[in-house]
């Protein structure tokens, strides 16, 4: 007659389970079953999560090239990263990340310095001031930045001024007006009395 613990062990064989039970004493791991019974995972759950993922996205990948070969091709996958590549800062600038954000600025400052004749030092402050706006997140909205998706580049950033006098840049961000609340709220006599 078998032990409880054998007939766990041989319904976990049969399910094809990844847990064991172990005790403490290897003389009472075949005889009989304890309290002190404990759960050895083969694997780690997230080993497991981890190796599913890698085995979803190499069969999407199979899938996208159209082939059933276990190896993808090196030119399969560049064309994938290229056609990535020039597709990626085609999207609006408020979906733009922070660091594409950053490429399109430094890009659009050659402009700049071309057409109002800026100096290096001129520029680097220039830059310096956007860099910090972008990461300070004033530089997010699409009505802030003139942005051509198509052609990737930066027509115009309109929250951007030049002052002439001083040769400066600088942001003209709009105030939002913010009513005066009075920390209570109107009895409906001085909702009427008002009006």
């Amino acid at each position: 007659m078998e032990s409880n613990l054998e007939k766990i062990q041989k319904l976990m064989n049969e399910k094809n389970s990844d847990l064991k039970l172990v005790t403490d004493d290897p003389a009472t791991n075949t005889e009989e079953f304890s309290n002190e019974n404990k759960r050895i995972h083969k694997k780690p759950l997230a080993l497991k999560e981890l190796e599913n993922k890698d085995r979803l996205m190499s069969l999407k990948k199979k899938h996208i090239q159209g082939t059933n070969s276990d190896e993808i091709k090196a030119e399969d996958m560049n064309s994938l990263l290229d056609k990535e590549t020039s597709e990626i800062f085609n999207k609006s600038w408020n979906k733009l990340e922070k660091g594409l954000k950053y490429n399109r600025v430094t890009i659009h400052l050659d402009k700049l310095k071309e057409e109002y004749d800026l100096t290096d030092p001129e520029v680097s402050e220039v830059k310096k001031m956007l860099f910090s706006a972008i990461s300070k997140g004033i530089l997010t909205k699409n009505t802030e930045v003139n942005y051509n998706k198509e052609e990737a580049t930066i027509v115009k950033i309109n929250i951007l001024i030049f002052d002439e006098k001083k040769r400066k840049f600088n942001i003209k961000r709009e105030q939002t007006k913010r009513p005066k609340s009075t920390g209570r709220s109107k009895s409906n006599i001085e909702r009427l009395l008002k009006h």
